[in-house]
C-alpha cells in the first residue's frame, strides 16, 4: 500500500524541493519521484498562500528558480553546440542510403532552447529578460526593487549556494 503524500509544509520538505529546483529540476518530476514529497498541486497552494508560515518557502522557491535559470543557460549552450543528430540516414526509393538534414530534430532543439530562454526571462528577468523602453529611454535596463517583505531563510540560501558550487554541506547544530 502506498504511503500518503504529505500535505503539511515542513522546512525539510521545502528545502528538498528548493535544492532540486536550483539544480534545474522540474517541480512535477521532483514531486512525482519522491513519495516523501507532496503532490505538485500542494506545493502550488503553498506558493499561492498568504499565510506567514509559507513566506520563507516562497522566498527560497524564488531564489531556487532563479538559480535554476543558470542551469537552463548551460543547457542552452549544450543543445546549441550539439549537432550530432542534425543529420540522419535514409533509404531512398532506389534502395541507396544517404544522409539528409533532420529538420524535425533541428526544430525540436530550437523549441528546447526557446522554452529555456522563456523560463529564464521569467525566473531571472533582471539578468535574462529583454530590455524594455522605460520613460522614453531605448534599451533602458529593467528596474528592480527590494520589497523587504519577510525574512529570508539565510541557512537555505547558503545551502543552495553551496549546492550549486558542488560542495558537500554538513548540517550545523
Amino acid at each position: 500500500m502506498a504511503r500518503a503524500r504529505p500535505t503539511e509544509y515542513t522546512p525539510e520538505i521545502g528545502e528538498k524541493i528548493c535544492f532540486a529546483l536550483a539544480e534545474g529540476g522540474k517541480l512535477a518530476r521532483i514531486c512525482e519521484a519522491d513519495d516523501a514529497l507532496p503532490y505538485r498541486g500542494t506545493v502550488h497552494r503553498w506558493l499561492a498562500s498568504s499565510d506567514e508560515k509559507y513566506k520563507a518557502f516562497q522566498e527560497a522557491h524564488l531564489i531556487a528558480r532563479r538559480a535554476g535559470a543558470f542551469v537552463h543557460a548551460d543547457e542552452i549552450l549544450e543543445i546549441s553546440d550539439d549537432g550530432s543528430l542534425d543529420r540522419k540516414t535514409v533509404v531512398g526509393q532506389d534502395g541507396e542510403e544517404r544522409e539528409v538534414v533532420d529538420h524535425e530534430h533541428i526544430q525540436r532543439s530550437k523549441l528546447r532552447v526557446d522554452s529555456r530562454k522563456f523560463l529564464m526571462s521569467k525566473f531571472a528577468p533582471d539578468i535574462f529578460g529583454d530590455r524594455v523602453n522605460v520613460a522614453g529611454v531605448k534599451d533602458a535596463p529593467i528596474e528592480t526593487k527590494e520589497t523587504g517583505e519577510g525574512p529570508i531563510n539565510r541557512d537555505v540560501l547558503r545551502r543552495i549556494a553551496f549546492l550549486l558550487a558542488g560542495k558537500a554541506i554538513a548540517k550545523e547544530p
